[in-house]
């Protein structure tokens, strides 16, 4: 329950910032890339919902799966 509270702080606080900077349709096409690169590695997908990894960890791995 508190990770689908805390995914739609998340997701209205970007959709916020989206309409702020009238840029919609360019976060959608980012945030649509994000869910298909990570969700096409299924170890990814694995290692990011597993409650026994450190929120320190998981940090690490997207930094470098989307560093530049």
């Amino acid at each position: 329950m508190l990770n689908l509270q805390l995914a739609r702080k998340y997701s209205r606080a970007i959709f916020e910032i989206a309409q702020e900077e009238d840029k919609l349709v360019e976060y959608g096409k980012e945030l649509a890339g994000v869910q298909a690169d990570i969700g096409s590695v299924p170890a990814a997908m694995s290692f990011l919902t597993n409650p026994q990894v450190e929120t320190k960890a998981k940090k690490e791995l997207l930094a470098k799966l989307f560093a530049g």
